[in-house]
């Protein structure tokens, strides 16, 4: 039945119809459209994370600190749905996040580049600099163009049959149709779905934000939750 199936891409394309208007990000979309591809996930039945990881809102022993915007909380100080364009990012007031806070570092001190993981996904998400300026760091608005854009990838029926269950992957087809759905014009409604599943759909309609965790992997990889 028309609208009823499933559409995966013979090999991981990006569609972003609408790319994030945040200055100096061209290295950051290029690098999250050709991120790795698939990890091999673990034994546990449910979970992506890499071997011997440990994933939990406790911090690690790491010398690092996050930018408190991005610090796990379930009580987050943004409204960020990683569905869409950073762009939509917004205070809990509702106001958008000042350039000013969106230029300032990941981390501190600053770091050339970081990883983040998320045990619901098979992918890493590799983040760099948007500038190519020498001594250019990870800054919070790279953390969050990256994001959205490696979640952008499609997904394949490789990716698809990689889902630990027929549960789950009822789940990911729901999130992908919900996601359409949700697009109130017709026509990009359509196209959204012509374009077929993508990553985000793997967070099974778990699109909002709760700040990164630190891991005992090294400074430079981290977490994201959602919720």
């Amino acid at each position: 039945m028309p609208g009823k199936h499933v559409r995966f891409a013979s090999r991981n394309r990006v569609y972003s119809p609408d790319p994030p208007v945040i200055p100096h990000l061209s290295h950051s979309i290029s690098t999250a459209s050709s991120s790795p591809g698939l990890i091999t996930p673990p034994n546990h039945p449910h979970s992506y994370l890499p071997p011997s990881s440990v994933y939990s809102n406790k911090p690690a022993r790491v010398h690092v600190r996050l930018h408190p915007i991005l610090a796990s909380s379930r009580n987050p100080t943004i409204n960020f749905d990683v569905s869409l364009p950073p762009t939509m990012i917004t205070t809990l007031h509702h106001h958008p996040i000042s350039p000013r806070v969106l230029a300032e570092s990941a981390t501190n001190p600053p770091l050339p580049s970081l990883t983040l993981f998320s045990p619901h996904l098979p992918w890493p998400i590799p983040v760099r600099p948007g500038s190519l300026k020498p001594g250019s760091f990870v800054t919070v608005a790279d953390i969050f163009t990256v994001m959205y854009l490696a979640l952008r990838v499609n997904i394949t029926q490789q990716d698809y049959n990689t889902l630990p269950s027929i549960g789950d992957q009822h789940r990911a087809k729901g999130a992908y149709e919900k996601r359409c759905r949700r697009i109130r014009d017709q026509r990009a409604s359509a196209e959204e779905r012509m374009n077929g599943m993508k990553r985000v759909d793997f967070l099974m309609g778990r699109n909002r934000f709760l700040g990164l965790s630190s891991s005992s992997k090294g400074e430079d990889i981290w977490y994201f939750n959602v919720t």
